[in-house]
């Protein structure tokens, strides 16, 4: 937690415009919006008045006439005020989020997180509890091949869950077994100086999954994992698959398995 309000200061610092700079933006906006409204307001009080119908001869329904035609010049005036206010508001605003994203992108990587959701064909298997020490699963973040790993941060989790909400509604709701498990990473990278940048994020197409509670054999029917870089958020899909290199037991030879950004065609 103490990561992720680190780097919500750090984005504050760099990107955000400063709350005086803001207050007197929406203190210029709010005259000029005022003097449009008052524009237009004294425009239709005067073609109001303009559009009496008698007058006290020729020269008064000239002179009146007149008002009138410069009374619909204000209020197209005070419409014009209006709706430029509200396009440099909206531009404004576009153009603050603009600088807030591309700041949050070039910051430096201080948190990761993920979740993850597994669905497994088939019931009747027990979790292995052997893993001579290692963690429970570790995640690596991959480019185009998951023998690759990038230089980010491992994540791991210590303990994994059995969820069953989905078993009783859903698409796997017979001879499935859910499992939800939490990684963290422990940002040893941050912490060594070294600094990567949360854009590189988006070179990330495939996760690496190395789970050592599951036994050799089983089947991956489905799932999905969310990805929490500092605040950006990247889903990933977990597609049906098996991982049968190695037998049950054997020490630092865990249940590999990968999930995708890409489209399933991608690996036909």
């Amino acid at each position: 937690m103490s990561g992720i309000a680190g780097s919500k200061i750090i984005l504050a610092i760099d990107g955000s415009p400063t709350s005086s700079e803001w207050l007197w933006t929406l203190f210029w906006i709010a005259v000029i919006a005022a003097v449009g409204g008052g524009i237009i307001f004294v425009g239709l009080l005067f073609e109001k008045l303009a559009d009496k119908k008698w007058f006290s001869g020729n020269e008064s329904r000239r002179r009146w006439d007149t008002i009138k035609f410069w009374a619909e010049i204000a209020v197209m005036i005070g419409v014009a005020v209006e709706v430029i206010t509200a396009v440099g508001l909206a531009w404004r605003g576009e153009y603050e989020n603009r600088k807030m994203s591309e700041a949050q992108r070039n910051a430096p990587i201080t948190e990761m997180s993920a979740t993850v959701v597994l669905f497994v064909r088939g019931e009747g298997f027990n979790d292995l509890a052997n893993w001579n020490g290692l963690r429970v699963a570790t995640l690596n973040l991959c480019g185009d091949d998951i023998m690759h790993t990038p230089n980010f941060d491992r994540l791991s989790a210590n303990n994994f869950g059995r969820n069953i909400h989905h078993q009783l509604f859903g698409e796997f709701s017979k001879g499935y077994r859910e499992y939800e498990i939490e990684f963290h990473s422990e940002n040893f990278m941050w912490v060594m100086g070294v600094e990567m940048q949360v854009k590189s994020v988006d070179d990330v197409n495939l996760l690496r999954l190395d789970l050592n509670f599951l036994p050799r054999g089983s089947e991956i029917a489905g799932g999905g994992v969310e990805l929490v870089v500092n605040n950006l958020h990247k889903n990933f899909k977990i597609l049906p698959q098996a991982d049968t290199n190695f037998p049950d037991g054997m020490p630092y030879f865990p249940y590999i398995m990968s999930a995708t950004n890409v489209h399933e065609g991608y690996f036909k």
